[in-house]
Order: C-alpha cells, then structure tokens, then sequence
C-alpha cells in the first residue's frame, strides 16, 4: 500500500512538473499564468465537448448547427496552435478565440429562432449557458474589453431572439443574464486597472534596481550583501564574512578604494576640527561632526556604533570644554566658531 503511494506520489509529482515547466515556457509572471489556465480551460472544453455535438449526444442535429460547431472547433484549434507556436500573443489567441465562439453561437441562436428547428428551446438554453461560461472565463482572465464586446452581442442576441418569438424565455431570466454579464464586467474592468498600476509600479520599482545593479556592476546577491554589511552594528572584527564571500574581487576592489577615500576625508574633515577646538578628544570630534550635520542623538549613536546614553555623556564633555551656558544650543555655536574661522564642514555622508 506504502509503495502504491509513493509511485502515486511521484507521478503526481511528474505531472506537476510538466505544468510547472510548461506554464513557465509560455507564461511570464504569476497573473499571466492564471490567464493561461483559463485559456487552456476554454480550449479543453471547446475540443472534448464540440465533438459530441456530431455524434448526436449534445445540440440539435442540423447542418447549419454542425456546420457551426465545426467552425467553432477549428477556431479553437487554429488560435492554440498559433499561441503554442508563439505566433500569437496569449491575449490575443484568447480574444480572438472568445470572439469567434460568441459569434458563431449567437448566429446558432438567430438560426434556430428564425427556422423553428424543433427541440428550440432546449438548444438555445444550451447555447446561452455555453455563452455565459465563456463571459465569465473573459471576465476572470480580466480581458474586460473582449467581454464587454461579448456581452453586449449575447444581450442583442436574446433581445432579438424574443423579439422574434415570444415566450422562448422569460424576462426575469433575461434580466438576470444581463445583470450577472455587468456585475462581472465591472469587476474585470476594475481588477484589471488596480493589477495595471501594480505592474507599472512592479516595472518601475526594476528598472530602478537594475540602474543601480548597472551603476555599481553588481548583482543583486551582491547588493543585498553589501547592504547588510552595511546596516551591522558592530565592530569590524564582528563582520559577518559569510556576506563578505558573497561579493566578488572586482566589488572587493572597488570597496577598498572606496573606503580608502572616504577615510581620508573623514580624516581631512577631523583635522579641521581639531585645529579649532583643539581641547576636544577624537571621540568628541566625531561626535561634533556629526551633530553639525544635524543628526539627532539616536542617529548620532548609530553612526559610532555607541549607546545613546554614551553619546549623551560625550555631548556634555563638548559642552562642558566649549564652555557653554545652558541656553546656547552646540551646533549653532559650532557652525558660527567654524564659519568664524573661515573652516565649513565638508558634507560627506556621517560615519
């Protein structure tokens, strides 16, 4: 029984990775995948069932009527090996294949009202529910301006129909039809709109990230790397090198040398700072630095790698050897002590 179960198991698997595989080949993106499905959906069913039509086990055995079918079948065979070719575009194959098949049922309703084939009424209520199954795969496949085109031809199409024989359905079912049609068009059309901006944010929101995957020459697992590298707050020592194996010798190079000229500022930018204040200690220094840039403390404490209650301690040391009042705010008094001295912070980004 176990091994009944496996063999189950793996050709369920096997079959799943057929879809999977095949879905992937003619689909891109988790939307236009579930279009397929529906696709594929509406093709199944046209070609496993039209057929039953000629053996007589479904549909009113007319020439016309099988004629109709047969056309019907051959549309939908022509436009999925069209799209299976990539000749035609899924929406395309899909809207052309709902068009023809709304057309030619509609024109098997009008033929069966106007000859008053027997078994009428039966034959139009089976077209109506083929017409209304394929409305609602256009509606869920969002293809809101075919269906639209559906629906109001089916709506003529029965309006015409009683209007030429009276009593082959009621109203209260027309009606229905009708509001059933608008409520699922005003949901294709809304859900596609809202799934448009998404993707044309979704597209946007890339081609950023590949402008800045360019502008670096990294890849992506490179990027998030150094990002996290990055956001660590933790000693050099502490660095995660599992992220660091991630980047590769060129990123490895360009880092250095970026770091290198980064240093030296830092360093040019410090030594301006202690040739005016030379009472203050490097820590202090780093700290005035960055408190000129108008960081606040939790911010200041994160750039040093310090707790806030650290920094807020170094902050009165400044204050305590500038010799300032209460009342003074530090960084207007640095900015002015530093413009006074015709020496300007330079704007690199704070450590």
């Amino acid at each position: 029984m176990k091994e009944q179960n496996d063999v189950r198991m793996k050709k369920m698997a096997y079959i799943y990775e057929i879809l999977r595989r095949t879905f992937t080949k003619y689909a891109f993106g988790s939307f236009e995948k579930i279009r397929l499905a529906l696709y594929l959906l509406m093709a199944i069913l046209a070609i496993t069932i039209l057929p039953l039509h000629f053996l007589g086990l479904v549909g009113i055995s007319d020439p016309f009527l099988m004629a109709t079918t047969a056309s019907v079948l051959v549309g939908c065979i022509v436009c999925l090996v069209l799209y299976l070719t990539h000749r035609l575009h899924l929406v395309t194959a899909f809207s052309a294949t709902g068009i023809a098949i709304t057309l030619l049922e509609n024109l098997g309703i009008i033929y069966m009202v106007v000859r008053n084939v027997p078994g009428l009424n039966q034959g139009v209520a089976l077209n109506i529910l083929a017409l209304g199954l394929l409305y609602i795969l256009l509606c869920m496949a969002l293809l809101y301006k075919t269906a639209f085109l559906a629906g109001v031809l089916n709506l003529l199409v029965m309006i015409v129909s009683i209007a030429m024989k009276p009593g082959l359905m009621e109203i209260q079912f027309m009606l229905v039809f009708a509001l059933l049609s608008f409520a699922f068009g005003i949901y294709a059309f809304f859900t596609s709109d809202v799934i448009r901006r998404t993707q044309r944010q979704t597209n946007k929101y890339r081609h950023r990230l590949d402008q800045i995957f360019e502008m670096f020459q990294m890849t992506s697992e490179e990027m998030v790397a150094l990002v996290r590298v990055c956001r660590q707050n933790q000693t050099d020592k502490d660095i995660d090198k599992a992220l660091l194996s991630k980047l590769t010798f060129r990123s490895k190079a360009n880092l250095i040398k970026l770091a290198e000229k980064l240093k030296a500022e830092k360093l040019n930018e410090a030594n301006k700072y202690a040739e005016r204040f030379p009472q203050l200690t490097p820590t202090e220094i780093d700290v005035c630095r960055l408190v000129v840039k108008g960081l606040s403390l939790k911010e200041i404490a994160q750039n040093l790698g310090k707790s806030i209650s650290n920094v807020s301690t170094v902050r009165g040391n400044i204050r305590r050897k500038l010799k300032l009042e209460s009342s003074e705010n530090l960084r207007a008094h640095l900015i002015t002590s530093l413009k006074d001295s015709h020496d300007h912070p330079s704007q690199l980004a704070a450590f």
